[in-house]
């Protein structure tokens, strides 16, 4: 019998992605498969939703790149990294102002401040 192909992700539903993540999705759907654990569509689709909402919860792309990597390193059949709450947006822009000046517009981060 046959082994049904590896079922990846689209580059539609990677658009958007950097290099380095789409990288880093691709390696994590091979780990799925080595360690014997296929991804089903439906899981390859509340993967890339994660993906995707951690993207625009602000956490960068570095960030679930090293989460994807922690997840393959540990065997693991899943990421567990959450949005970023408020709380740590506002952190992370009182600790380097410069790099979130670019991320946030100025009526953002005015109600992020306040």
């Amino acid at each position: 019998m046959a082994k049904k192909a590896l079922l990846m992700p689209t580059e539609e539903e990677m658009e958007g992605f950097t290099e380095n993540l789409v990288l880093a999705v691709e390696d994590f759907v091979i780990h799925r498969d080595e360690i014997k654990d296929r991804m089903t569509a439906t899981a390859l689709k509340r993967f890339l939703r994660q993906v995707h909402n951690l993207r625009e919860s602000k956490r960068s792309d570095d960030e679930i790149i090293n989460e994807i990597d922690r997840s393959i390193r540990h065997g693991w059949k899943a990421i567990y990294l959450d949005p970023l709450t408020e709380e740590e947006e506002k952190v992370r822009y009182l600790s380097a102002p410069s790099k979130y000046k670019s991320l946030y517009s100025t009526e953002e981060l005015e109600k992020l401040l306040s």
